[in-house]
């Protein structure tokens, strides 16, 4: 019977050890969300860049500045097979504020921005990135000089570019103002034109292409300052803004992603009510574009602007970033929750871009950690465990065992302890079992 005891409390006991860890490897996320890990670093840190997933499955990073006040020209590729980083050379004018967007040809169109940082003119000025020739060259300039504008694809090829800032020099000064206005690039004919004129200055807008080929426009700040509700829609075929539903809350520098559904998430940003954040929001809505309706949701956990939003391919949305430090969080639509996953990080200004793979790189912006550092997360990555030193305790016990052995085999020691504890993990203690 003694026998029995202990080699149960054995089995337990050795399981318990067997079980223990002092923590993966790598960072690994709560609840199986997930695996964070390290990338090689970025050449030239930098924050307030542009990234560009290309047609080979690399991602072309161009502008920003160092952290110390220098703008960039230089740019880099990065190359997910090989976790490596390789110059992609230089734009022909240093480049913050910006915009790139990926053309069917290949290339990448890169527009606008300032040459410094703020207060300094805009640029009208464009460039296209040829990755097959890794060079840069001249393309046609905007209409208006703009930077903190959007730029979306649409299905014919063309670019629509929204919004945005333009600071232009007037009375030995420099003018700031928001714009009403959008213009559009076509590739095929190297030339920009018009749109008709929104309803509302929009600065700080998130601009999303819906599944029907329109492109939501919303929120963002006007000329006066004033946080914006309201949402416009833009319809190529006909050339026109429709005014479409206005946002519950307010909304600056938002985070966009289509859902799987068509539906559009919108969370975060900055709004008009006061919380510890410099009014940065933790609420959260849907669009549906089938509806034009908004459907306020779940909030994050956490207050998050400026910030990135990466639509995952298991349906899931990735918010990473924020000024102060924060968690980055996954929005589940399919249950209407947030939850965190991964450390605590201090990043904004970065880029998010989730790659062939699923896998999501985020890429430079300021924070504690260095301008150069890069993370990779990955939605289905699972940290191994290392192995744990032996449990004392189970120790004890094996050698406890084996001197009962002994004695069952004629060998006898009266200062064997004869009363043995066993301990129960479940529990979290120890109890006497003879």
């Amino acid at each position: 019977m003694q026998l029995a005891l202990l080699a149960s409390s054995f089995l337990i006991l050795a399981t318990a050890s067997a079980n223990a860890g002092s923590g993966p490897s790598m960072i690994r996320a709560p609840g199986g969300t997930g695996l964070w890990s390290r990338a090689a670093s970025l050449a030239t840190g930098r924050e307030g860049h542009t990234a560009t997933l290309l047609s080979s499955g690399k991602v072309l990073i161009a502008g920003g500045t160092d952290g110390r006040g220098k703008v960039l020209a230089s740019a880099e590729i990065y190359d997910p097979a090989r976790d490596r980083w390789s110059s992609a050379g230089s734009m022909a004018v240093t480049r913050i504020g910006h915009s790139a967007t990926l053309l069917p040809s290949g290339k990448v169109l890169v527009a606008g921005g300032l040459v410094m940082p703020f207060p300094s003119p805009s640029l009208a000025s464009t460039e296209l990135y040829d990755p097959a020739a890794n060079a840069w060259s001249i393309a046609a300039p905007m209409i208006e000089s703009r930077t903190r504008h959007t730029a979306t694809l649409m299905p014919d090829g063309r670019v629509l570019v929204v919004g945005g800032l333009t600071v232009t020099p007037q009375d030995g000064g420099l003018f700031p103002s928001q714009l009403t206005r959008a213009e559009i690039y076509d590739p095929a004919a190297d030339r920009w034109s018009m749109t008709p004129p929104m309803g509302a200055h929009r600065l700080g807008q998130i601009a999303t292409l819906l599944p029907d080929g329109r492109v939501l426009v919303a929120g963002g700040q006007d000329d006066s300052g004033t946080m914006l509700k309201s949402t416009e829609i833009y319809d190529a075929t006909e050339d026109r803004w429709i005014s479409a539903a206005p946002m519950d809350a307010a909304r600056f520098g938002p985070i966009a992603s289509v859902l799987a559904d068509g539906d559009v998430l919108v969370a975060g940003g900055l709004g008009e009510e006061p919380n510890a954040l410099n009014l940065a929001l933790t609420s959260a809505e849907l669009y549906n574009p089938r509806t034009n309706q908004w459907v306020t949701i779940a909030h994050m956990e956490e207050f998050h602007a400026p910030d990135t939003g990466t639509a995952l391919r298991n349906g899931m949305v990735l918010v990473v970033g924020t000024i102060g430090q924060s968690r980055p969080e996954l929005y589940d639509p399919a249950h209407n929750r947030w939850s965190l996953t991964g450390p605590t990080m201090d990043r904004y200004q970065h880029t998010a871009t989730r790659l062939r793979n699923g896998k999501v790189l985020i890429v430079g912006g300021y924070g504690i950690e260095s301008l150069g550092s890069v993370l990779i997360y990955d939605p289905e990555g699972v940290a191994p465990l290392p192995p744990r030193p032996p449990d004392p305790r189970a120790i004890a016990v094996l050698i406890l065992v084996a001197l009962l052995l002994l004695a069952g085999a004629g060998w006898s020691n009266r200062a064997v302890r004869q009363r043995v504890k066993r301990w129960q993990p479940r529990r979290q203690s120890e109890e006497w079992i003879t």
